[in-house]
């Protein structure tokens, strides 16, 4: 069941790229290691990648909101393995965790319609 807007997913992202980048320091878990830089390699990647997307503000409509849904679920699921991927679960995973969490199901529950996807492909090609 598809029940978020794109233009509702977008907001979403920019929140949760923030929050990503700010969690390490602001959860008191900051260090140089992977469970410092992925968050916040990720926020600003997502920050970097949002503004791109097809959605109705985006500044540059570049990537397809499907490919950037895909990248969200993929991302997300990183984020959720990672602090057993670089075994740092002992210290903190929670917060990895949760985010994760939430952007697979963010990426899974945004509405795509088949006419915003050929218009997007469209712009492409």
């Amino acid at each position: 069941m598809r029940v978020i807007t794109p233009d509702f997913h977008a907001i979403m992202d920019y929140i949760m790229a923030i929050l990503l980048v700010t969690s390490p320091f602001t959860l008191d878990y900051y260090n140089a290691g992977p469970e410092t830089m992925l968050p916040v390699c990720l926020g600003l990647l997502a920050l970097f990648i949002t503004p791109m997307t097809e959605f109705r503000f985006a500044v540059i409509r570049v990537i397809p909101l499907r490919w950037h849904m895909i990248y969200d679920f993929i991302a997300g699921l990183f984020l959720m393995l990672s602090p057993w991927i670089f075994d740092f679960y002992r210290h903190v995973y929670m917060p990895h965790v949760i985010f994760g969490l939430l952007q697979i199901i963010a990426s899974l529950v945004t509405s795509i319609s088949k006419e915003d996807e050929y218009e997007a492909m469209k712009k492409i090609v």
